[in-house]
């Protein structure tokens, strides 16, 4: 059965919280879930962290005050997004949705997980800036639907579209090519078949992806999740 430690440091109602994680249907694993009163480093509005992976951690460390605790996985959402709870409540759902999409993959295929991340750092220079945002990889695209599943599974259609459509129309939103992205997508489709979309995604780019994470863990001064890998030419194979 999940477990769930609840930070809530920004007071959200646990009516919300509760009705997310029943449609979440996570693993079995114990949460370490952080509803922050502060901000994330790099203006981050949620991250999901495994414990297996918290040393290759060095820029969001709002965990660290919780080490003590037993957990699996840390689920943080900023201020900044907690506060959509009273502004665009479907559209927070779908924010921790998002992050929960994170952990069914932290805890049942952590490799998929570490594959993910280092495409994610390196995409954009291998792609020549062909790729260029979180939301045109697989796996972000991917718990963006399942953010939008639970969403749809608390409030309705109607209700998330909305706020999207309404979040959009703000004129500092920097968002919008992503939301505009999710007024299209399907909602949540299972996470299955993540790891071939990722090889898909990135067989095209393989020789520079390589070169880049070789010279990356050559030089790296501080530990990097390319020593956890053991072939890079293993990574472009479909399972």
């Amino acid at each position: 059965m999940n477990q769930t430690i609840l930070v809530n440091d920004a007071n959200i109602d646990l009516e919300i919280i509760e009705e997310v994680l029943e449609a979440a249907e996570l693993p079995k694993a114990i949460i370490l879930l952080i509803l922050s009163d502060g901000y994330l480093s790099g203006e981050y509005l949620g991250c999901c962290i495994p414990r297996d992976l918290i040393k290759y951690q060095n820029s969001i460390g709002v965990f660290i005050p919780y080490l003590q605790e037993k957990w699996d996985c840390v689920v943080a959402l900023s201020v900044k997004a907690c506060n959509y709870r009273y502004s665009h409540e479907a559209y927070f759902a779908y924010l921790l949705g998002h992050e929960l999409g994170h952990v069914h993959v932290c805890i049942c295929d952590i490799s998929t997980h570490i594959y993910s991340c280092i495409l994610h750092s390196f995409i954009c220079q291998a792609s020549k800036k062909k790729v260029t945002q979180w939301h045109e990889i697989p796996h972000e695209k991917l718990f963006d639907q399942f953010g939008i599943f639970i969403a749809q599974s608390i409030f309705s259609h109607d209700q998330i579209y909305s706020e999207i459509q309404s979040l959009m129309n703000v004129p500092e939103c920097k968002d919008k090519d992503r939301l505009d992205m999710m007024l299209s997508l399907p909602p949540f489709d299972g996470f299955d078949g993540l790891r071939n979309e990722l090889v898909t995604f990135a067989i095209p780019y393989k020789d520079e992806l390589i070169k880049l994470w070789r010279d990356e863990l050559s030089t790296a001064t501080t530990p990097t999740l390319l020593e956890l890998i053991d072939d890079f030419d293993r990574l472009f194979i479909h399972l």
